[in-house]
């Protein structure tokens, strides 16, 4: 979700109010996506999940139809009609473009303040044709990555990492550790006394 929602900030596509998605808007997409395209290689932590993301983009971006198809979280999730989803909505509304019926309230449409749904169709669109092209072409060492075609990081952000790794460095044995609660420490077993009321 994270790689998403920076891919549509760099397209200021990342907010309702600029016609692109909220973030619960995203998150239900992302839901739905994988309530509905499970893989067998899921529990596998070697799998890659750039698979995953072109998917989701290939989905969203080339084959889903936007004109009659909504989008259901409830239970098992399911594209269901459009029609079906007015059913529930109040007298004289209709579903937008992207329709996500609410799964905490019914007759919701999430994606009705999404008024430049067809700007994120075509942004996921050319997402995947990147990526798919990224991924035909052969790549050397220090070939860019597939995903820096459509995720800059910026000389800003770059400097900003850097400034964090020399304000709070981390060891090498730090790195893989679980890190301890801040209001954990070391557990003193109860005795006879703190029983005793």
């Amino acid at each position: 979700i994270c790689v998403l929602k920076q891919f549509l900030l760099q397209r200021d596509l990342n907010e309702v109010f600029t016609g692109g998605l909220s973030s619960y808007c995203l998150i239900l997409m992302v839901v739905s996506f994988l309530q509905l395209h499970p893989r067998s290689d899921s529990a596998d932590p070697a799998a890659n999940l750039g698979v995953l993301l072109m998917e989701f983009f290939e989905l969203y971006g080339r084959n889903f139809n936007y004109l009659t198809t909504a989008i259901r979280i409830r239970g098992d999730g399911s594209y269901i009609s459009k029609e079906e989803v007015q059913v529930d909505m109040p007298p004289g509304h209709r579903p937008s473009l992207l329709c996500i019926e609410d799964p905490l309230q019914p007759g919701n449409d999430v994606g009705k303040s999404s008024y430049g749904a067809l700007q994120v169709r075509q942004a996921f669109d050319y997402a995947y044709s990147q990526l798919n092209r990224a991924v035909r072409q052969s790549s050397g060492a220090g070939a860019p990555t597939a995903l820096s075609r459509i995720v800059q990081v910026d000389q800003d952000t770059i400097n900003y990492r850097n400034w964090i790794r020399q304000t709070f460095p981390v060891d090498d044995e730090e790195i893989g550790q679980s890190p301890t609660p801040p209001l954990a420490g070391q557990r003193i077993p109860p005795g006879p006394s703190s029983l005793d009321l």
